[in-house]
């Protein structure tokens, strides 16, 4: 938890002044765009047992997954373009927070729709 937290700040602290906004307004708004990835890996992983009942673990983590990144992308542009001075800074803003947001993706992906869950329950 202390090391997500850490990274978090870290990247609000490189993306606030790429987007021209104030350290606080990024640590405050910035954090929204992970939350449709959240919904889908908690889904995920607090259903898993159900969903390896139905045999569907795979096909629906990588739907969860995909549809969380998808639904995180559409808000960070929206929130980034919101917050920004200009769409440029927006767009260059948005790196540090996207490639964030691109290796959570993956490190989900690898865990629940590679076909190889461990179980450490």
């Amino acid at each position: 938890m202390l090391l997500a937290t850490l990274v978090y700040a870290g990247a609000c602290a490189v993306a606030a002044p790429l987007a021209g906004v104030s350290l606080r307004r990024a640590l405050t708004t910035f954090g929204y765009i992970f939350l449709p990835s959240e919904f889908g890996t908690a889904v995920i992983a607090f259903g898993d047992d159900a969903l390896e009942f139905l045999g569907i673990v795979q096909q629906a983590a990588a739907l969860l997954l995909t549809v969380g990144f998808v639904w995180s992308v559409v808000l960070g542009v929206s929130i980034l373009r919101n917050q920004s001075r200009t769409p440029l800074r927006a767009a260059v803003g948005a790196v540090p927070l996207g490639l964030i947001l691109v290796t959570v993706l993956f490190v989900w992906l690898r865990w629940y729709a590679a076909g190889a869950v461990v179980d450490v329950t």
